[in-house]
């Protein structure tokens, strides 16, 4: 850290103009101002004097003067090699597959109780029909969910 000189090992105070942490805290320790030892580039005075002078507005690019030098052109498109693609990128409004017709704005209907809003899968009447009657195995005929009794269980 050399205060004479403003330099520290950190290089900060060199790079940026402002004194680093270890040279405000050796100020401090010397009972000088930091403010003092900031570089002239910051300061109001220099801010000032830079633009202290009427910046000229251009004029138009048809006021500018012609040149003689060659038009500078756009360079030659080559073909480069291999097969070229066929998918083209498609609007955001346009749908992505050309197989199947949007479903969108139809409404569902029930096969079973002809009601909109649901389908067979999830039914109201589905539910409180008998295992019996479902086309579907319940979860017991399959095994894979826990054993239901025929009587509620009573919770204290």
């Amino acid at each position: 850290m050399d205060v004479v000189s403003r330099s520290c090992s950190c290089r900060s105070w060199q790079l940026r103009g402002i004194p680093c942490p270890h040279g405000v805290a050796a100020l401090h320790y010397k009972e000088l101002e930091p403010i003092n030892y900031v570089a002239s580039c910051y300061s109001k005075e220099t801010y000032f004097n830079t633009y202290v002078h009427f910046i000229q507005p251009m004029n138009n690019m048809k006021m500018w003067p012609t040149s003689n030098n060659p038009i500078v052109k756009p360079p030659k498109i080559k073909k480069m090699p291999g097969r070229p693609s066929k998918v083209r990128r498609k609007e955001a409004n346009e749908s992505r597959k050309t197989e199947k017709l949007s479903k969108r704005g139809v409404v569902m209907t029930c096969s079973k109780c002809g009601t909109q809003g649901h389908n067979k899968r999830g039914c109201p009447t589905r539910n409180q029909a008998g295992p019996s009657q479902s086309t579907e195995p319940s979860s017991q005929a399959r095994g894979t969910g826990p054993s239901q009794s025929a009587e509620p269980s009573s919770q204290t």
